[in-house]
This record gives C-alpha cells, structure tokens and sequence, in this order.
C-alpha cells in the first residue's frame, strides 16, 4: 500500500471541498424531490385561467337576438329586469344563454366550475368544487349611468 503524507492545511481544504460537494448533492436532491410545482401544473394552471377570462370576456360581447348585447342585458337584469328578449325578461334570458354556452363548452369538456354575476340571482355551478383548487376569472361591468358595477365570475375548478 501507498500512503501519501498530506499536511495539515491540505488536509483541511480536502475535507473542506468533500463537505462543498455534498451540501451540492443535497440540494440537488431536495430541488428535485421537493419541488411543489412542476411544469405541468403550471402551464395547466395557466391554461384554466386563460380559458375562465377569455369565455368571460367573449362571453359578454355576444350580440343577441334583441337589440341589446350580453354586457346590456346583465346590467338591466341587474338594475330592473324589465328588458324582454325573445319574449323572456333579460334575467330569464341571460340566465338560458349563460348556461348553453356553459354546458357546450366546460361541461364538455368535464372542468367542474363556478359561475356568478354579481348583483343578480344567476349562479351556475357544474360538479363539486369544494376540494379542488379554484381558478378564477373575473369580468366588470359597469352599471353607468347608474351608481355603481356589477362583477361575473367564473371559477374553473382543478385538482
């Protein structure tokens, strides 16, 4: 056997570089196994946000068969409900349109949600939100001329 004589401060860098390199490992280790986010829960994150703001946003532009838009029939549901569409009062109607256009797209496509305007008695639900991780959507609308806002949202629900 071959014995190499090391000195003492070669000694102390040698052992100092050893513990470097394991607290390396180590954290390597703990980045990789206790990480909470993956890649993938994030871009699906990101994706149900996306999907809850753009079927708001497009939700509330619709023209109707009356002379009024979505974003006008929720304030007057909201303020009167005096205003008839297709022989129905803008709440009624707001309330069925809302729906087709949910039940064709998110129930669909199995994403549980959550979808209320504010100010109104319109709240829609589609499976059991009450343990997954909620990602909300918001849209505005202001009830100009009149004093105040009302606010839709929908909450598209996630494991």
């Amino acid at each position: 056997m071959v014995y190499i004589k090391m000195k003492k401060a070669q000694m102390e860098v040698f052992g100092l570089a050893i513990v470097v390199i394991l607290i390396f490992i180590g954290m390597i280790f703990a980045f990789r196994f206790f990480n909470p986010a993956s890649t993938d829960d994030v871009k699906s994150r990101y994706v149900d946000e996306v999907i809850a703001q753009s079927m708001l946003t497009s939700m509330f532009s619709i023209n109707t068969t009356c002379s009024l838009d979505m974003t006008e029939l929720a304030k007057d549901c909201s303020i009167r409900n005096s205003y008839y569409c297709d022989g129905v009062l803008s709440c009624e109607y707001l309330d069925e349109t809302i729906g087709n256009i949910l039940s064709n797209t998110l129930e669909v496509w199995r994403k549980p949600y959550e979808f209320t305007i504010s100010g109104t008695e319109i709240d829609k639900k589609y499976g059991d939100c009450s343990r997954l991780k909620k990602v909300p959507g918001t849209y505005h609308i202001s009830l100009y001329p009149e004093a105040g806002s009302i606010t839709a949202t929908l909450t598209i629900c996630r494991n």
